[in-house]
């Protein structure tokens, strides 16, 4: 801990790594997933979109479909448009489309994986996620 209270900046993105482990977020498990950010992992900046065999998809989420939007409170995704990650990131919505996943996406002009947009992200997410059931 430095004097002012906060982490060494190591330190903090070691427990980064460590959650990125747990992946608490993986939709294996829909139920699991009830609310959970999608942001586009990885990539920083202006690099070419790369993109996955379509197939990947497939067989790391089997089980997600129409069926699951019961159970998920909310996916929402964003990324930035200079987002190394787009073409990846839109390929996923591509992909939830075709199996009919309900998802709410933004797409920021501009921004790449930084942390600006990714304080913003948070910062509407918990405003969201928080909100009292709908009926």
């Amino acid at each position: 801990m430095r004097a002012c209270g906060l982490p060494r900046r190591g330190a903090l993105l070691h427990r980064q790594r460590n959650v990125r482990r747990r992946e608490p977020w993986r939709l294996h498990d829909p139920g699991a997933a009830a609310g959970a950010p999608a942001n586009a992992a990885g990539g920083r900046g202006r690099g070419a979109a790369p993109t996955l065999d379509p197939a990947v998809f497939d067989r790391n989420f089997p089980a997600l479909d129409a069926k699951a939007n019961g159970q998920i409170k909310m996916l929402w995704i964003t990324c930035g448009t200079a987002d190394s990650l787009l073409g990846v990131n839109r390929q996923f919505k591509a992909w939830l489309k075709s199996k009919n996943v309900a998802f709410t996406e933004e797409e920021v002009e501009g921004m790449g994986h930084v942390w600006p947009l990714w304080r913003q992200n948070l910062t509407d997410f918990v405003q969201k996620a928080f909100q009292p059931a709908t009926k």
